[in-house]
């Protein structure tokens, strides 16, 4: 399965979601890809769905491509990430049922799957590192 997902930073934390329909754990804001759909249409699609943020292509900037098991399904995701500019108020929408601003420095939360523990906090974590070297 293909998705794309937001890496959203704000004030040293990341922005993580929790869907109604799978809340034991926080996971990237995103979704899956639609027919013929690119990873960047997709992306627009489904954090407008989820948390009513409206973006353009000027606020995404590719990152890294990913394979981890679901934490929900039994299927290997392979999602393409994007570091997403924002400025604008979220709101949780559709199936959303919280979201978290989650600190960068943060340990091993078990609430956390794999996609933020493994790759989007280790990402974040040089993205912040290399803007406070300049």
């Amino acid at each position: 399965m293909i998705k794309a997902s937001a890496l959203i930073i704000k004030d040293q934390s990341l922005l993580a979601v929790k869907k109604k329909l799978h809340p034991s754990h926080f996971i990237l804001p995103g979704g899956k890809l639609k027919n013929n759909e690119t990873a960047e249409r997709a992306l627009i699609r489904e954090l407008a769905e989820e948390l009513n943020l409206r973006i353009s292509m000027e606020n995404l900037t590719f990152l890294q491509t990913f394979t981890t098991p679901s934490q929900f399904e039994d299927v290997t995701l392979t999602t393409h990430l994007y570091l997403v500019e924002h400025v604008a108020r979220l709101e949780v929408a559709n199936e959303i049922l919280a979201f978290e601003w989650v600190a960068i420095k943060s340990g091993n939360r078990n609430d956390l799957a794999s996609g933020i523990k493994d790759f989007a906090l280790p990402i974040a974590r040089q993205l912040i590192k290399k803007e406070l070297s300049y």
